[in-house]
């Protein structure tokens, strides 16, 4: 999850910083509940009613360089040689 965010692919969800803030409180939720709710979360079911009643902490924006480090850092996974790009 937290590779999704920083990588920018849960940009329409929210801000990137206040959801890898928020991050531990809705793992922490989630571990709370019954598994066949688990489920339904976790493979995205049931995730957008769940992240809609899932009260986020306010918090500072992640700045420009903080999202292009974390975009960056995550795609190397997939393209390798992105790393020779500068």
């Amino acid at each position: 999850m937290e590779a999704l965010i920083k990588s920018g692919s849960m940009d329409d969800l929210g801000e990137r910083g206040q959801l890898l803030f928020n991050l531990e409180n809705m793992w922490n939720t989630i571990k709370k509940m019954e598994n066949k709710q688990k489920i339904k979360i976790l493979f995205l079911e049931e995730f957008n009613n769940f992240y809609a009643a899932f009260k986020l902490k306010e918090v500072q924006p992640a700045t420009s360089a903080e999202k292009l480090f974390g975009k960056k850092n995550y795609l190397v996974y997939i393209f390798p040689d992105i790393r020779s790009i500068d």
